[in-house]
């Protein structure tokens, strides 16, 4: 269905013919306007087709909806197949590595301990050689000690003797030489008083 449009043609023409337009010429463009005009409102759509192309749009539309939410549902329930397979395979790939690890740990600790125990023998071995020969050291550095301290107390003793020997020695050699001082004095102290006596 179609909306008439009404269209005077003539009186379009004697307005150009006014307005200096030849008589041919204006006849022709208000023909040709009346055509656009009358092809122009044959194909416009009424309200009934745009209802039509409405319903028919709003049916394809819930098609395609409908159609996307399918797949949509097919691919979520896919990916979430898929997330499961990855995550289990996942699970399984971790829980390997974690056994593998803890073993490799368990090797590495294992090894660690005894090489550590050894260390640790081979530097008790060390101290004890060391400890040994430290004690070996100080005895022989203390029988050498006790060996010069008793030479020394004997030198001391034997310096003693000698030096006593020599004092007695000069003291006898002084009280020889007193001995005879005296006895000098004596002498001249008889002849002075004997003098002494004669003069008085």
């Amino acid at each position: 269905m179609t909306a008439a449009l009404a269209f005077d043609t003539l009186q379009y023409s004697k307005r150009l013919q006014q307005a200096g337009v030849a008589a041919p010429l204006a006849d022709a463009q208000a023909e040709a306007l009346a055509q656009v005009l009358t092809t122009g409102m044959d194909a416009l759509a009424t309200r009934a087709d745009l209802e039509k192309v409405t319903l028919a749009t709003r049916a394809d539309l819930e098609k395609v909806t409908l159609a996307t939410r399918a797949d949509l549902e097919k691919v979520t329930l896919a990916t979430r197949a898929d997330l499961e397979k990855v995550t289990l395979a996942t699970r399984a790939d971790l829980e390997r590595v974690t056994q593998t690890t803890r073993a490799d740990l368990e090797r590495v600790t294992q090894a660690t301990r005894a090489d550590l125990e050894r260390v640790t023998q081979t530097t008790r071995a060390d101290l004890e050689r060391v400890s040994l020969a430290a004690r070996t050291d100080l005895e022989r550095v203390e029988t050498s000690l006790k060996g010069d301290i008793h030479a020394l107390e004997n030198r001391l003793i034997s310096t003693e003797g000698q030096l006593r020997s020599e004092f007695r020695s000069e003291l006898r050699l002084l009280e020889q030489r007193m001995t005879i001082k005296l006895g000098s004095m004596l002498v001249v102290a008889v002849g002075v008083m004997a003098v002494l006596d004669k003069l008085l």
